[in-house]
């Protein structure tokens, strides 16, 4: 899967005093973020334990000038994007986190049940709320119903879930991305059955 980044772009409105006033300089005219990628190219695979691949955000902060900004806050949401069946976490689908030196701030998530297409919505904290950008991640899970139960989350609901690919390609069953739902998929898809939000 290739990198995704993405620059917020800087827009001036032009008004007969723009050239007596300073432009304004805010915090995050020049940031980046870019999503690391996953294991396969066609989706993302999370289970409840967190074992499979890990959704990895990189957000650089940098002003108006290109110099990078620490200290400020910036929140990754994670949410149901359009055809999502089903989307859960284990852990909270919302962190915020600080930016460090050189402004950059990770987030991590990986205990996700469901499938789809998740949002990650990065909002900038510091001057108000300021929406960064949205990225859109195609993922699938053994807890394809979304339970995120303690215990083992994936059981024969998802099991039935599952089995739709068996007669109609369906890409969620599709956990390496061949092509074909085959054993190897099954082996995947039941690596799940011991693992619960615990």
């Amino acid at each position: 899967m290739s990198r995704l980044i993405v620059t917020a772009a800087l827009v001036l409105m032009a008004g007969p005093s723009l050239a007596a006033v300073t432009p304004p300089c805010g915090l995050w005219e020049r940031s980046r973020f870019e999503l690391l990628p996953g294991n396969f190219d066609c989706q993302y695979r999370f289970d409840a334990a967190g074992s499979l691949d890990e959704l990895t955000v990189l957000v650089t902060l940098r002003d108006c000038f290109d110099t990078p900004v620490e200290g400020c806050n910036v929140r990754a949401t994670l949410s149901a994007g359009p055809g999502t069946a089903a989307l859960c976490g284990c852990e909270s689908l919302e962190q915020v986190q600080t930016s460090g030196p050189g402004g950059l701030v990770e987030f991590h998530f990986s205990r996700i049940g469901g499938w789809g297409t998740a949002d990650v919505t990065l909002t900038y904290l510091c001057a108000g709320e300021i929406d960064l950008g949205t990225l859109e991640v195609p993922f699938t899970t053994p807890d394809l119903n979304g339970s995120c139960e303690p215990g083992a989350s994936t059981n024969i609901v998802d099991l039935g879930i599952f089995a739709n690919g068996l007669s109609a390609y369906f890409p969620a069953a599709d956990f390496d991305c061949s092509g074909d739902i085959n054993i190897v998929d099954l082996g995947i898809w039941a690596s799940g059955l011991d693992a619960g939000c615990d």
